[in-house]
């Protein structure tokens, strides 16, 4: 009895825990400052009065804002794969999950809104997400080109496309549609869209 009591009785939350949760808090209040603000018009005070806290306790996870966004980034990337993974040995099904990826999107704008605000700084050689975003359009033209290969090769592509061109006309519609979404949210709709254009490239 005394054990299924001890089994019954919920355990107290050791220090970890409780330093994972707020290093979680902090990145999800810094998502919601760097998607209205921008990384460059982002301050870590604002960041502090979203969730109240001190600067000093942000900064003893993360001794600069760069490090920062760089949490916040791998937490949208994190979430984009969630939605669905995309694998090229399941092509139609990764096309479908890109097309799920942009409904996510339109119903939840801060992901958006992050991603349109970061992404125009960080042209810029010396921001802290230029080498970030250039990879990840490396990572992604490779990973749609593979995708859209093997649809090439079960048929599935429409005929004199070439995937690894195309794979840049994706991302550069997921991007356009985000945008102009981000100016008209109440006249475009994203997953809808971006689903009729994908309809030109694959059957599917």
């Amino acid at each position: 009895m005394q054990d299924a009591e001890r089994t019954a009785r919920p355990r107290k939350r050791g220090p970890y825990t409780k330093s994972a949760d707020r290093r979680q808090e902090i990145v999800e209040a810094a998502f919601c400052e760097f998607s209205e603000n921008g990384f460059r018009g982002a301050t870590m005070k604002a960041i502090t009065e979203r969730i109240g806290v001190t600067q000093p306790l942000i900064y003893s996870y993360f001794p600069n804002k760069a490090e920062l966004l760089t949490a916040v980034l791998e937490l949208r990337d994190q979430r984009g794969d969630d939605i669905g993974p995309l694998d090229a040995s399941r092509p139609i099904e990764s096309v479908r999950a890109l097309v799920k990826l942009m409904r996510h999107n339109q119903a939840h704008p801060g992901i958006v809104a992050l991603h349109c605000a970061i992404a125009g700084e960080a042209i810029m050689a010396d921001h802290p997400a230029h080498e970030s975003f250039r990879r990840r359009y490396v990572q992604a033209r490779t990973r749609i080109g593979a995708i859209l290969e093997a649809c090439r090769d079960s048929g599935h592509l429409k005929k004199g496309l070439d995937p690894e061109r195309s794979a840049r006309v994706v991302i550069a519609v997921m991007d356009g549609l985000q945008t102009q979404w981000m100016l008209e949210p109440t006249t475009e709709r994203l997953g809808e869209e971006f689903e009729v254009f994908m309809h030109t490239i694959v059957d599917f």
